[in-house]
């Protein structure tokens, strides 16, 4: 709580500190630098010849307030020249991510899909729409949508029909993937190597899939190694007695790769749905009947010994 010597201090450097209220940190430094500067500035005016004791006070007094009001314009200007830096690396960061976009955007268009491939108009700009979300650009896919936007009911449906079973093709991948990895944990305790190896090589190849990015499966790679070697690495191991140590190393590898399909289902659901609420405002429900929720098993490392536990209550 403020002193009444704190809110002389503050009344000599022009802050004001109402009766009863603690001091913030600023005004702390504030007061204290208004005293140190009346000090100093008494000092100075007491030594100038026929100068009154209470000559002196005033004129320290007052170097003390321009002291304080010197130290509060530094510490506004400063703070100023932190919002406009911290602007520029903003701005700095906007133009970069044009700049990506731009490229992204140049890179994709030389592998879009050609008008004189398709019959009419609305199958080309489906699939340029498509090509595009593939390629994590939902606002140039907006474009291609909106190029053939149905009107009547039957357009709509017959869209929601077409759109839905391109996501189903997709999604189908991500469903086969989740239902191998559920089974693998039971046919390895059992001691199934070879059909655990065919279910762990079923969950592996939902990482290729084109909304994994390539730096996902660079990622995947780096800690398990690639997915090839891997194969090549567990065929054989698979074949004998399944050790705990094995079941644990195909369990986690599984997870890895059935954790990072799940995400990146998920983004491209989100920006698939986003993009379609953005058009179709006066009907909530198409773009859940285009893109269905699904069910995330976000499935987790596992230890030796986690291992050993589940084989044996497997086999209890």
């Amino acid at each position: 709580m403020a002193s009444l010597f704190d809110r002389i201090g503050g009344a000599i450097g022009g802050v004001s500190i109402p009766k009863g209220q603690e001091l913030t940190p600023e005004q702390r430094a504030q007061v204290t630098s208004a005293y140190m500067n009346a000090a100093q500035a008494l000092l100075a005016a007491s030594d100038q010849p026929r100068t009154s004791f209470g000559g002196a006070l005033g004129q320290g007094l007052a170097g003390a307030a321009q002291g304080v009001q010197k130290t509060m314009k530094a510490q506004r200007d400063a703070e100023i020249a932190r919002q406009q830096a911290r602007a520029d690396e903003m701005q700095m960061r906007v133009n970069e991510l044009a700049l990506d976009k731009a490229e992204a955007v140049s890179r994709a268009r030389k592998t879009a899909p050609k008008f004189s491939d398709y019959n009419d108009y609305p199958a080309w700009s489906a699939a340029s729409a498509e090509h595009y979300f593939d390629n994590e650009l939902p606002d140039e896919a907006a474009k291609f949508l909106q190029m053939y936007k149905p009107q009547s009911r039957e357009e709509r449906a017959k869209f929601i029909l077409d759109q839905g079973g391109k996501w189903s093709k997709k999604s189908d991948k991500l469903l086969e993937a989740q239902e191998k990895y559920r089974g693998i944990a039971n046919l390895l305790a059992s001691g199934s190597g070879g059909q655990a190896y065919s279910a762990m090589i079923m969950v592996l190849k939902a990482l290729d899939d084109s909304v994994v990015r390539d730096s996902e499966r660079a990622s995947f790679e780096k800690s398990f190694g690639t997915v090839a070697g891997l194969e090549a690495k567990y065929k054989g191991a698979l074949e004998g007695q399944i050790t705990d140590r094995v079941g644990a190393e195909i369990l986690t590898i599984a997870a890895g790769a059935l954790s990072i399909a799940e995400k990146a289902y998920a983004r491209a659901a989100a920006q698939k749905r986003t993009t379609l609420q953005e058009l179709y405002q006066d009907d909530e429900r198409l773009p859940f009947l285009i893109v269905p929720e699904f069910k995330q098993i976000n499935p987790q490392p596992v230890t030796v010994d986690q291992f050993a536990d589940m084989r044996k209550k497997r086999n209890s």
